[in-house]
């Protein structure tokens, strides 16, 4: 396997049996015992960000939405106006995804394939997004840190990082 473009991301398949292997415009399936390509997904964006549900089920971000799946060559576009919220995707627990990009946040339904609660915001584009096992989702970029609780108040509420959470999640003060 040569790796002629820098990856955007790997990642661990759930079942362990694949490496995730995120570049611009495609997502390469790869054997993680051999390392052999198993499949491209050619994709239409720039800077895709992946996240595997269940099932080998594949969420891919970026200008849109599009679920496809680690055992598939092809990918199928999700939802709709959701431009600028879903440029980095997390799972925050099975059902539910946290999207995040230039123009807000978003929590997308799964099961139903539909917003479930959006916030838009203006300000920079967020760089990261990492989501916990408390469903919790930080995301941050250009000095913007934010930490979302999806359930509090039945919503999305979005708080700025205290220096201490800062500290802890090991950030970088010039980002």
């Amino acid at each position: 396997l040569a790796l002629d473009d820098r990856p955007l991301a790997l990642s661990l398949s759930a079942d362990g049996r694949h490496l995730l292997v995120t570049l611009p415009y495609e997502l390469w399936i790869v054997d993680a015992r051999t390392l052999g390509l198993q499949r491209s997904i050619p994709l239409d964006m720039a800077r895709p960000s992946v996240v595997e549900g269940s099932e080998g089920t594949l969420w891919i971000g970026g200008a849109h939405l599009h679920r496809g799946n680690i055992h598939a060559s092809t990918t199928t576009k999700v939802g709709s106006k959701l431009g600028g919220l879903v440029d980095h995707v997390g799972l925050l627990r099975g059902d539910l995804l946290c999207g995040v990009g230039d123009q807000g946040e978003l929590l997308f339904d799964i099961e139903r394939e539909a917003p479930v609660h959006q916030r838009k915001s203006s300000g920079p584009e967020p760089r990261a997004l990492v989501t916990s096992k408390d469903e919790r989702a930080v995301f941050f970029g250009y000095g913007r840190r934010l930490a979302a609780e999806p359930w509090h108040a039945g919503k999305l509420t979005v708080e700025k990082l205290s220096a201490l959470s800062e500290k802890v999640l090991g950030l970088p003060k010039s980002y």
